[in-house]
């Protein structure tokens, strides 16, 4: 692994590769040299301080090295035409920056058998030199000739990247071009919550604090000022406070209108419900007219909406699952709140193991949801019990509301498509089904494959 041998000591003089780079370039510039059986990737750095400790003058020469190490890599290799892209937006931009940059090739060279020959400050450099013999460079050039031309790499590397380095912005852009709506939402949410805190499920605060935020946010109010945004963390989910957040900052975004509308929701009831809810769908309707998939949504949310004068239906058991009903899955829970295992959640899974008593399941998952509110398992397994008892549009809201606590299971994404088609929301499944296969290389878990298999029927 070429990258990941910070200080290793040099090979010793008398191997071929420490001779044969002192034969051909022991003092060249920054570049590659090909000489005998060896590649050698020479990277300077000038270091332009002293107050820069040594660690960080080693990084960039690293980061040099690797990028010499790629360009080496894709000489002759043909790129996937532009084309052969089956994207026209932002996917296909980043596909064509990542070929640009090379970065296609980044596996190989953590895959490469390599040996550092230089690894210190020479004079006023950083000098970094390494080593790789030309029959591994070959080898790994076959991958990287694949990956070329591999669209469904290609994805995986633009999502990948784009999640290393949390570029929500750039993941929301992806999952709308994908017609993948709840993906949409949670990249979106992710963004703004960098800069506002838009928790709206949380258990009690010191109330002098509460009191005294809230009549400072009154106090601006009468006086006409742009508010405060950071009184959030005092005011969580407030709905005042979130409908400004809309009207001074993100009117002309309706996207991020619709996450923040999301949020006001548990904030509200009767008419003012109606209301919030009539502004949300309003906010997603702007979407439709440019994006996929956003009307059979709105129609996905009208059909959960009736829920709400449903009695008969664990969503009123306990506020955290009626706030769960209200907002369709999409409470954003304090990270404060318990997520571990209970002895309620025990008792279900034995149950649940069994095939047994599912009223009590119920039951005791609700009571453990109550003592543990991020804790997915009980989500999960309320989800199931649900779906198994057809009631397809709870399971789909408790399935969606694992997302927003786990959004990196396969499983759940793969149930919510499997919610959508026994709703009838046949394009949200089908995204889902066309997509998750590409998104994820070699999935492994039987579940998801047979869910796939049957949307793909």
């Amino acid at each position: 692994m070429l990258l990941g041998v910070l200080g290793q000591t040099p090979v010793h003089a008398a191997s071929s590769a420490w001779v044969s780079y002192q034969t051909c370039c022991e003092d060249s510039p920054t570049g590659f040299y090909e000489h005998e059986e060896h590649v050698f990737f020479v990277a300077e750095v000038e270091i332009t301080s002293k107050n820069r400790k040594r660690l960080h003058w080693q990084g960039k020469a690293m980061l040099e090295v690797g990028r010499l190490v790629r360009q080496y890599l894709v000489r002759g290799v043909e790129n996937i035409g532009a084309k052969e892209i089956p994207f026209d937006g932002p996917i296909r931009e980043r596909i064509e920056q990542l070929l640009d940059d090379n970065r296609h090739a980044s596996s190989a060279v953590r895959n490469l058998p390599s040996r550092i020959l230089v690894n210190k400050p020479v004079e006023r450099v950083y000098r970094y030199v390494a080593a790789a013999r030309k029959a591994d460079l070959e080898q790994q050039k076959g991958s990287v000739t694949t990956n070329a031309r591999d669209i469904g790499y290609l994805v995986r590397l633009a999502f990948a990247d784009a999640k290393e380095n949390k570029k929500y912005l750039e993941l929301t852009a992806f999952y709308l071009e994908l017609g993948l709506v709840e993906d949409t939402l949670f990249y979106r949410n992710a963004h703004l919550s960098a800069d506002y805190h838009l928790v709206n499920y949380f258990w009690p605060r010191d109330p002098y604090r509460v009191y005294a935020a809230l009549r400072g946010f009154i106090s601006d109010k009468h006086d006409g000022s742009v508010p405060n945004f950071d009184i959030l963390y005092e005011l969580p989910g407030n709905y005042q406070l979130l409908s400004d957040l809309v009207n001074y900052k993100l009117i002309e975004d309706p996207l991020a209108s619709a996450v923040v509308f999301l949020a006001r929701l548990p904030d509200s009831e009767g008419d003012l419900y109606a209301s919030a809810l009539s502004d949300l769908t309003a906010q997603l309707s702007l979407l439709n007219d440019h994006h996929r998939n956003f009307a059979e949504y709105i129609e996905m949310l009208g059909r959960l909406t009736e829920l709400l004068k449903t009695e008969d239906t664990v969503f009123h058991q306990s506020p955290l699952l009626h706030m769960t009903l209200k907002t369709f899955g999409h409470l954003k829970m304090s990270g404060d709140l318990p997520s571990d295992a209970n002895h309620y959640f025990d008792e279900a899974h034995t149950l649940f193991t069994a095939g047994r008593e599912p009223d009590r399941i119920e039951q005791l998952l609700v009571l453990s949801l109550t003592e543990s509110p991020r804790h997915r398992d009980s989500w999960e397994h309320l989800a199931a019990l649900l779906f198994w008892q057809e009631k397809v549009e709870e399971a789909l809201i408790a399935y969606t509301q694992l997302y927003q606590l786990d959004n990196s299971n396969l499983e759940t994404m793969a149930h919510i498509a499997e919610c959508y088609d026994r709703l009838g929301f046949r394009g949200l499944s089908r995204s889902y089904a066309d997509h998750l296969p590409i998104l994820n290389e070699n999935i492994g878990n039987k579940e998801v494959i047979e869910i796939l298999n049957k949307l793909n029927g």
